[in-house]
């Protein structure tokens, strides 16, 4: 008589916040890789517009070559009205599915017309990690689209 004992990987091991700047390294990675389209031709300032959120705190101002700028909605007209569209990239939280941890990085691109904004979205950086020792650490990248 033996048992099997299978474990499933939790996403609420030991990390702080620092685990959404290694997914946004990983995401400039992507960028200066393997994204040339027109779409982000707005990058070619190596400019990340970010949406604010809570667990984003500890996200520098600068990453490698990109300036990073936080987006509220008390600065989104400062940026984002000049009417030339820009990227808007969202960094979603943390998530588990199916066992697997991973955040969702998305880039809308931006316009501002007639009084109001249009966010497209045409493809996702999914950024996954495992346990190791009770800490999370990065194990791959994946890229898709609509």
């Amino acid at each position: 008589l033996f048992s099997v004992s299978i474990f499933s990987q939790k996403c609420d091991g030991k990390y702080d916040n620092n685990i959404y700047l290694t997914a946004l390294n990983e995401y400039i990675n992507q960028l200066n890789e393997f994204y040339t389209t027109d779409f982000y031709s707005p990058n070619k300032n190596k400019i990340l517009y970010i949406q604010q959120e809570k667990f984003l705190e500890k996200i520098p101002n600068k990453i490698n070559e990109y300036k990073i700028i936080k987006i509220t909605p008390e600065n989104k007209a400062k940026y984002f009205r000049n009417g030339k569209a820009k990227l808007l990239t969202i960094i979603f939280e943390l998530k588990q599915k199916d066992g697997k941890c991973f955040i969702n990085i998305t880039p809308y691109k931006v316009e501002y017309q007639n009084k109001n904004y249009t966010q497209t979205v045409s493809d996702w950086t999914l950024i996954y990690f495992r346990s190791q020792k009770g800490n999370l650490i990065h194990s791959k990248t994946e890229n898709g689209g609509i």
